[in-house]
Parts: structure tokens; sequence; C-alpha cells
């Protein structure tokens, strides 16, 4: 037995590691909401509160949450995601009956979590993590595929919201809530500077007024007045942001109201707090021009930027580039802005009059969390995890634009140029940016290559190639017949699904609360099933295609398991859905005679494609499964609880028992094995385990959990192949 063995890509192993990597960004979303549970839970500070030691049991946090008893292993599950992303510690400890439980430290990431001063004073972030995976924003990167291709609106956040407003407009409207949680938010994410501004005495000598753009609430003057008590500030933004804080004002503070975009006000500094980052470059410039004819009006003087760090596509810290380019797709989504290079700000720097500039990396150098190292560290790696939803999102719009196809057809060398890719997808020229940049997420993601090339003026260019990763995306059998996982890929980023991660915390919180954090996702309280077979807006039909182009690709398996079917002739796939898996079996071992067990929505949209090898059957699994000698299960077993497991394993272990042989044949990701997993293959688990947890009852499981489940339904042992990529094929044996 074996994986596909021939040349459908390059190399076995090569289609094996397209698929977890493929599969490892498309829900890589899946740690983002992990991270949002987490401080909507208030985990970090329960993990502190506990005293010296700041360890807690996974049953001491239960009870600290006031969880039910009966949500403990769905959070032992979003714990794991968290312990896997750097944002807790694990450990193996022991309860009071001597029986080996979780044990949750916290990381540099989680300390940064911790509110009412009690990481030594650094503000908690968390606030900053709420607003930016706020599910108005996560649906703004759901419709990026959409927008690029039309000349309007100005970003993808105007699709996200039913009046069509920009982030500011929205902000400022304080739609339920959300302005609010914004101000928050920044107010968060800027408060740690407190402990930086002392470290920069030098910057401030001689600077006796400044205005702080865009300030907001003015927390970041505040933090100046009390590092240099010398200083005039004022904070310049727009009306509904003064009106809301004029009342602050005092001596050494001053609100005005006014537009950035028309004058600044007469300083020695103007300063800029995460406002630049939002602009476009046209925009920059001309705010930039303001600004100096502000500090020129005044005799001199200097603009202070604080931003994130430049892009830098040479640098070998891999987490650092990765966050930023998260970064960037938020601005493109949210705002008219991107993360820059060194050299795009020297361009808008120059453009709008300076002479020079500095860039100055910012780290807080005293022991607030152990090193300045680790804090990095730990802001990198809590801001990468907050936005890994980008990679998904720009997953998905390169399936809704059929990318890899436009690739592929370009012939032979099978690579294309950005300005051939804009022209090939009828984009707008105006958004051809906005393309480098999410297929630069891409290409860091593995799902393209990029290389550089020139353009009939001899201009370098991005050009753009296949992975093992994308050519599992190619249509119409161009990937050598092996089918194209699109559609999977589309069915699991579905916007209710989305939705239903959101919701992880509230869930786990709440007694009251339905089988599965999907049930809250839609107006109808449905689980999964039942929503999949009301077919609401198409979602069905999207899922059942999803469903087929995941199981397509075993078609080139099958012939390598000849062994597995020997002895077999009567076959019936539990849960079958459209019969696919059916028909390949049947194309592949003639003599099978196949019949399709699912429930009576799917048995009457597909019962005129019975045929003399292949039926389908109406019933339900939990009550009896028909006859035969072999019972399989393609991906149905993931999506129950262990007791569901059980018992319709004990309807198949009597309906085999009926035929006097036989087996059960199960195809599921491969059992998780934190110590032997390689880690894309074990992150590519742990988020398809987030994705059952909120979609439906079951779990992906380690070796000793199918024992038990095989073992209580009355089986007596078991083999487990791998197959490819993440799945793998137990036989179960009476």
């Amino acid at each position: 037995m074996g994986s596909i063995n021939e040349n459908t890509i390059t190399t076995t192993q090569e289609l094996s590691q397209g698929y977890v990597n493929l599969y490892k960004h498309m829900l890589s979303y899946a740690s983002s909401m992990a991270l949002k549970s987490a401080v909507e839970l208030g985990i970090p500070d329960i993990i502190f509160n506990k005293g010296k030691d700041q360890t807690i049991s996974l049953h001491e946090l239960v009870s600290a949450l006031q969880i039910p008893r009966s949500r403990t292993n769905f959070l032992r599950r979003v714990m794991r995601v968290l312990v896997h992303s750097g944002i807790f510690t694990n450990e193996k400890g022991y309860n009071d009956d001597k029986e080996e439980e979780e044990v949750y430290g916290l990381t540099p990431s989680s300390k940064l979590l911790l509110t009412g001063g009690k990481n030594n004073g650094v503000p908690s972030v968390g606030p900053y993590v709420l607003a930016v995976l706020e599910p108005v924003t996560v649906t703004a990167f759901g419709s990026i595929g959409n927008w690029l291709k039309k000349e309007s609106p100005t970003t993808p956040f105007h699709l996200a919201n039913d009046e069509g407003l920009s982030l500011y407009e929205y902000w400022g409207k304080n739609t339920d809530g959300f302005g609010d949680r914004l101000n928050e938010g920044m107010e968060s994410d800027s408060g740690v500077l407190k402990f930086v501004l002392k470290d920069f005495k030098s910057v401030f000598e001689g600077i006796t007024t400044l205005v702080d753009v865009g300030g907001n609430t003015g927390l970041m003057c505040k933090m100046l007045l009390e590092a240099f008590p010398h200083l005039q500030c004022s904070v310049y933004d727009l009306a509904y942001a003064v009106d809301a804080n004029s009342h602050n004002n005092t001596q050494n503070l001053k609100f005005i109201e006014g537009d950035m975009f028309q004058t600044v006000p007469q300083a020695d500094a103007i300063l800029f707090k995460c406002v630049l980052s939002g602009c476009s470059d046209e925009e920059c410039t001309k705010i930039l021009k303001n600004c100096r004819d502000a500090i020129s009006r005044n005799g001199g003087g200097k603009v202070l930027i604080i931003d994130n760090n430049v892009i830098n596509s040479k640098t070998e810290d891999h987490l650092a580039m990765e966050t930023l380019l998260y970064f960037d797709m938020l601005m493109m989504t949210a705002l008219t802005g991107r993360e820059r290079t060194k050299k795009d700000w020297e361009k808008i720097f120059f453009e709008a009059g300076f002479s020079s500039c500095k860039v100055t990396p910012i780290s807080i150098n005293d022991n607030t969390i152990t090193t300045t190292q680790q804090l990095s560290l730990g802001y990198v790696n809590l801001y990468k995890h907050m936005l890994s939803y980008a990679s998904s999102m720009a997953l998905k719009s390169a399936v809704e634009l059929g990318i890899p196809d436009i690739i592929f057809n370009k012939g032979k060398a099978q690579t294309i140029s950005l300005h051939e890719l804009v022209s090939a997808l009828q984009i707008p020229p105006s958004r051809t940016n906005f393309l480098r940049r999410v297929m630069r997420v891409l290409v860091h993601s593995g799902i393209f290559t990029n290389e550089k090339g020139y353009n009939d003026d001899k201009e370098e260019e991005e050009v753009y190639g296949l992975t093992p990763s994308s050519k599992l995306l190619l249509t119409n059998g161009n990937n050598s017949e092996v089918p194209s996982v699109g559609p999977f890929v589309l069915s699991v980023l579905e916007p209710v699904t989305v939705t239903a991660f959101h919701l992880i915390g509230n869930w786990l919180k709440n007694e009251d609360s339905p089988a599965t954090p999907f049930h809250l996702a839609n107006d109808d309280g449905l689980g999964l099933y039942e929503y999949w077979g009301k077919n609401t807006d198409g979602f069905g039909d999207r899922l059942n295609e999803g469903m087929e182009s995941d199981s397509g690709t075993l078609k080139f398996v099958l012939k390598n398991f000849k062994s597995t079917f020997e002895g077999i002739t009567t076959l019936v796939d539990v849960g079958g859905n459209t019969g696919t898996m059916c028909k390949m079996l049947i194309e592949a071992f003639p003599h099978l005679k196949c019949s399709v067990f699912d429930l009576p929505y799917v048995v009457e949209a597909n019962s005129h494609n019975n045929t003399e090898n292949l039926k389908f059957i109406e019933g339900d699994m939990f009550q009896t499964i028909p006859e035969a000698d072999a019972i399989l299960f393609k991906l149905v077993l993931c999506g129950c609880s262990d007791d569901e497991s059980i018992k319709i394993l004990k309807n198949c272990r009597e309906a085999i028992s009926r035929n006097g042989k036989g087996k059960v044949l199960i195809i599921e990701n491969n059992v998780i094995n934190s110590e032997k997993d390689e880690l894309l293959e074990l992150e590519a688990k742990l988020y398809f385990d987030m994705l059952l947890l909120a979609s439906v009852t079951g779990r992906e499981r380690s070796k000793k959990d199918w024992e038990n489940i095989f073992f209580q339904a009355g089986f007596t042992h078991y083999e487990i192949t791998p197959m490819f990529g993440l799945e793998a094929l137990i036989e179960v044996f009476p």
C-alpha cells in the first residue's frame, strides 16, 4: 500500500507536502480565532492569578472560567492550538487522583495580554487583538477577490458593511459600539510605548510644541507629557474624535479639530502613530507636504512617525516578515495604506520635500517580561497569530480568481508576470499593486513561486509560478487529471463557518449553548448537517462540491490499495453523499457492488444515479447499517463525538457480522501524534480539529483515542496506513 506514485505533480512527497501546506493555510484563521477566544475568556489573567508558579491545570481552568464540565475537552482543544502557537506553555501534571492532565503557563506573548498592570505595568494589548478580529474586518478579508475585480469601492471594508462605509466612517458612526472597541484597541497598542519613551530623550530635545495627528483620545500625548512635562501637546483629529475628547483639554494638552489633508497646525514636531500606514502613497505625500509647511512656519522641526518597521524581503526573520505581510493585508483590506520598505518611505519623504530620514527600531529594554528579545518576539508572535486569517483569505481570493489556471495556461514555462496576470484577470490597472500584495502573501505561504523578471521596457517586475500546493487547485484535469481541491478550500471558508469560529469563546461559557458554535452562527440555529440539507443560499451545493473535490484525489490512490479490497464483493459507503467515492471504487475494482447509505434528502437528490453496481439507500447510521463485506466512512466519523462513533461502529459490527465476514474502512486525517508529526503536518491537523469543534461534534484523534473507540464498539484490532497528505486508511476488524 502507499501513496500516489505516478508523476501527477513531480513526486509523491511533493504532492503530500503540497496538500498539507495548502490545507494549513486554508485553515490558518483557526489560530486567530483560538487567540480571540482566549482574550475574550481572560485566560492569561486567570493563569497569572494562580500565584507564584503561574500555572494552572485544565480542570482548574475550567473551574475558574465557570465553564460547564461537558465543555472541558473542547477547552483543551482550543488550548492545544494556543500552546502550539506559542501563546501558552504546556506541561504534564497530575491531579489528586494521580491522573495525568494538562498544566498551562504564560509565555511572553500571553503576558502581553495581562490586564490591570499585572505585567509590571505594561498595558494589555488584548483590546487591540479583539479590534483587529472584529467580524466586520474579517468579513472584509473574505471580499478581497471580488473587490479586486472592480474599480470601486476604495477598500474591501466598504463591501463588508451594509452601508458601504469606509473604516473611518464606520469608526466615527460607532456602529454597534465598533468605534468604542476600536478606540480601546488602538489605545492598548499604543500604551506599551509608555515604557519606551524615556529611552528616546534625545529625540525630544529642543522640542517644546508637538501635534499628534490622528491622536484620537490623546493617549500618546498624555504619555509624552508624563515623560517630558515641558511639552505643549495638541491632538489634531476629525470632528467626531475632538467632540468626544475635548473635555480632556488641559494646560498642556489641547484637542483641535481639522483635516490633515488640508492643513496641519504649526509645531516643532508633528507625530503620527499608526496613521500613515493607513494612507496611500499619494495621501502620505500630501499630508507630509502639509507637515513640512507646518514645521517650516515654526522655523524648523521634524516629523516623527511611529509605525511597523520597514519590510525587508531579505530578512532571515521568517516570523517578523510573515507578521508584516499580514499587517499589510490588513491595511489593504481596511484602509488605503500599506506596509512599506525603506525605499518606499524614502520616495515619499523626498517627494514631500524632506531631505533625510532616520529609522530606529523601538524595543523595551527594561525587564518588563524577561528580556528585550523575549518581549519583541512575544509581540511579533502574538500579532502574527492575531492576523493568521490573512493567509486563509489570500488563498480564498486566489481560488475565486482562478489564478492557478491562468498561470498554467501560459504554456510550457507556466510563469506569468504581474502585469500579464492583471490583464488575464481583467483587473482594473489601478488594482495592480493590490494584487501584487496578495500574491506576496501567497508566495510567502508557499502557494506560488516568485522570481524577478523584466518587462518590454526592461523594468524589473514580479514573475509568478506554480508550486505543488497551487497545482492542486488546477481545474479541468490540468494537473494530470488530479481533481482541483479549490471547491473544498472555498467550502471551508464559507462565511457562516468563519462566523462560527468567532463564537467559540461565548459558546464555551454558556451551558445553554447548542451542540456546536455553528448553531449560533446561522439565524435558524441549525447544525451543520441540517444547514447543509436545507441548502441555505446554495450552501449545501457548494459543500457537496467541496467534499467531492477533496475525495476526488483518492482516485489515483485506490489502485495502490488492491489488497484492501481482495475478498470484498459488497460495500456500503456511509454518508457517501453524491456517490463520488463509490464511483471511484467501482472504476478501480469493477467487481464491487456498492451502496451509498445516507439521509433522505441526499438519497432523493441522487437516486437517479442508481446503476447495476451502485445504489442509493435511505437510512440513519445511528439506527442500523445495511449488511455488507465492508463498511466505508470517508470524513464522517471525525464529525461525530466519541459516543456517537461507538454507537455507529457497533451498528457496523452487526452489519458485517450478519455477513459472516468483513471489516470497516475509515478514511480520515491521520492520527495526531504531537511527538512525531512534523511541524507543518501537526499544525494542519490542529487547525482541522478547530474546524470540527466549530462546526460539528467530532474531533481529530490520536491513535489512543481511536483504539478506545474501536474496542468499546467490540472490534479486536486495526491497521493504519498513510495514504497521502494528511489522510490515512484505518482498517478495523471484528
